[in-house]
């Protein structure tokens, strides 16, 4: 639909009548990025002070010169100048960084329009990262929200584009926490979820369970045994815990006693050398740890950093394995063997034993797929990537729905997987 509201001007509008407005003789307007890039790849680390100084002294950020008029549109069309000028002042913001949030507020503060293109077809096929475009009118003036736009993918235009979704300001910081993400979705299906999420059936997922990651250990190649290499080495048992390393280790939606014989039987590297801080420790273990290499790892940062150095930390038995990165979707695996995990996994810790049954029960149920893909964030590559506190925010219901409701909550996880590029 086109932005028609009689208090939302349009961008084309506030072109012609930006022109017709003398520019502040005490405070010209900065030569603001308008057409930013957002790359929705990993974002530097960036200081609070070093966030607020890029906001506010923005001409610093020198991305691409702010012109007047539908000039400052046409400079998309050399993609290829603003890439490569962006890349050189060195911010790259995601969708989800704090920063993100922070610039728009204050972008919607100082400018009368602010309007986000999504591009669902990659800009720039040969990388990772997605692109959106911003685009800013109006210096000196407040938007009372984002125009917000989808589209296809990227054409040269004149001007912006005048269709799309206006996002009151309300409704951006409150029903998703100041993300843009959801609003990929169409009113019907945020609605929908937004409704479920009220519901005094559904709860986030940290009311059920503890999230957290796995173990680091410091070097997993000299951590990980094989048994056979055990064996050789005349570690004992009691020295030795079974571990999920990865997903691709599980075939099934749980972990079970037959699973670690496989991996036993197969001669897999499954067996963390867990060596408590107070333990004494047999001739064996000693031998092992003055080797040549455990004389190199325990040099290492996260070795050094701990004592003893060989004491692997925060090794736990978990309830459930859950994905740290997904294709699909997010796999959650119940622990049935009493293994661990390292932090290629994130762990779960039920509360008790009815919530266990309740994350079991209601975890591979549309209404979780669709709300992992609107509270993760695209890793690049088609990846959903899960943050614990991301992870804790996933919802579950004992809610009954009905085959409608569920087509329309698979068809919002569908379509936000078409947004993150993956590939059935």
């Amino acid at each position: 639909m086109e932005f028609s509201s009689p208090h939302i001007p349009t961008a084309l509008e506030w072109n012609n009548s930006h022109r017709r407005q003398p520019q502040p003789e005490i405070e010209p307007p900065p030569r603001l990025f308008t057409k930013q890039i957002f790359s929705l790849g990993r974002p530097k680390r960036m200081s609070v002070s070093t966030q607020r100084s890029a906001i506010r002294r923005s001409s610093d950020i020198n991305y691409f010169p702010a012109s007047r008029g539908a000039r400052r549109w046409r400079g998309a069309k050399h993609k290829e100048q603003i890439f490569r000028a962006s890349r050189r002042a060195g911010l790259r913001l995601s969708l989800r960084h704090p920063l993100c949030f922070t610039l728009l507020d204050y972008l919607i503060g100082h400018f009368t329009w602010v309007q986000v293109i999504s591009i669902r077809k990659k800009l720039f096929p040969d990388l990772s990262e997605d692109c959106w475009l911003l685009y800013c009118e109006g210096f000196g003036g407040v938007s009372r929200g984002i125009a917000f736009t989808k589209l296809p993918q990227f054409e040269f235009a004149a001007i912006p584009p005048t269709e799309g979704e206006w996002i009151p300001i309300r409704d951006w910081k409150s029903a998703f926490g100041g993300r843009l993400r959801p609003f990929l979705l169409n009113r019907t299906i945020r609605e929908f979820y937004s409704d479920i999420a009220a519901d005094k059936k559904t709860v986030p997922l940290s009311q059920l369970a503890k999230v957290g990651i796995g173990y680091v250990s410091g070097d997993n190649d000299f951590f990980h045994l094989r048994p056979s290499q055990a064996q050789q080495l005349g570690i004992q048992r009691e020295f030795l815990a079974p571990t999920v390393r990865n997903m691709r280790a599980v075939t099934s939606d749980e972990v079970t006693k037959k699973s670690v014989q496989l991996w036993e039987k197969e001669d897999q590297q499954y067996l963390l050398l867990r060596i408590q801080k107070d333990a004494s420790l047999s001739q064996q273990v000693e031998r092992y740890l003055d080797s040549e290499k455990g004389h190199l790892v325990r040099q290492g940062y996260k070795c050094r950093m701990r004592a003893p150095w060989y004491s692997v930390p925060d090794v736990q038995v978990p309830d459930f394995f859950l994905s740290y990165m997904s294709g699909d979707r997010a796999s959650l695996i119940r622990n049935n063997a009493a293994c661990t995990a390292p932090n290629t996994l994130h762990v779960l810790r039920a509360k008790n034993k009815r919530c266990i049954a309740g994350i079991k029960n209601g975890w591979n149920t549309p209404l979780t797929q669709l709300s992992c893909e609107i509270e993760g964030h695209p890793l690049g590559g088609g990846m959903l990537k899960l943050e614990v506190k991301e992870a804790e925010k996933v919802l579950l219901t004992r809610r009954v729905f009905t085959k409608a409701d569920e087509r329309l909550l698979a068809e919002g996880a569908i379509d936000l997987k078409g947004w993150r590029h993956y590939a059935a």
